[in-house]
């Protein structure tokens, strides 16, 4: 017997048939090389496959199916996007531009930290009114302007204002001071009423001055807390 047993091509024996074998086993042979085509083959159906062998060898080296290994490869080199893509769950890193890049290229969290303002700024919590200042080296927060506000009835004066008296009243300092905080009052009375400012504990260029009266047209001052140093307290500014 010449028909060997076979399922796939690599199966297959080239020494068979034997030459001098039984011409009745032909039409054996033939079936067997149908039927291991067949099993080596069984998606081909009724397509023709155009592909040369070369373009059959560029398969290779291929270990897992190339779509996928695509897939994982992301955009190919000059490829333009379309569309919406959900990179939540990936890390994402981008060059991290010259500062004063202006173009359309996507900025990285070291270059918006680099030119955000907002880290340079003191805390703001307590600094209504205030404004930005710098010592060439550091930024913290001062009152260049401060607020105007008529007052006529007694007041319990806040930083970042400035009290104009216009009837017979008082205006007691705040007993808790933060660093640079600024309290401006002045008379608008043309002297016809007093205006007092009543220091409380607080101290005024190292003194106690305790309740001041303005009673003139030309009655002003503005102070400034200083909290460094030794003798922390109020100054004119």
């Amino acid at each position: 017997m010449t028909v060997e047993s076979a399922t796939y091509i690599s199966q297959l024996d080239q020494s068979l048939p034997d030459p001098n074998g039984p011409k009745s086993e032909g039409d054996d042979h033939l079936r067997l090389v149908k039927a291991v085509l067949k099993a080596q083959f069984p998606n081909f159906g009724t397509n023709a496959i155009t592909v040369t062998a070369a373009e059959v060898n560029y398969l290779g080296g291929v270990t897992s199916g190339i779509q996928t290994q695509i897939n994982g490869k992301g955009a190919i080199t000059g490829q333009a996007w379309t569309g919406t893509h959900d990179f939540t769950g990936a890390t994402i890193t981008v060059p991290t531009a010259t500062a004063g890049d202006s173009s359309t290229k996507p900025a990285s969290t070291a270059f918006v930290a680099g030119v955000a303002f907002s880290s340079a700024l003191p805390g703001q919590t307590g600094n209504a009114n205030k404004f930005t200042s710098t010592d060439g080296t550091s930024a913290s927060w001062a009152y260049p302007e401060l607020k105007p506000q008529r007052i006529s009835t007694n007041t319990t004066a806040v930083p970042g204002v400035h009290y104009i008296f216009e009837a017979s009243c008082k205006l007691t300092l705040p007993t808790s001071w933060a660093d640079r905080d600024a309290i401006a009052f002045s008379n608008a009375s043309g002297g016809l009423i007093t205006g007092a400012v009543d220091f409380g504990s607080t101290k005024l260029q190292g003194q106690s001055p305790g309740l001041m009266d303005f009673n003139t047209l030309t009655a002003s001052g503005k102070v400034v807390y200083y909290a460094g140093g030794s003798n922390p307290g109020l100054a004119k500014a």
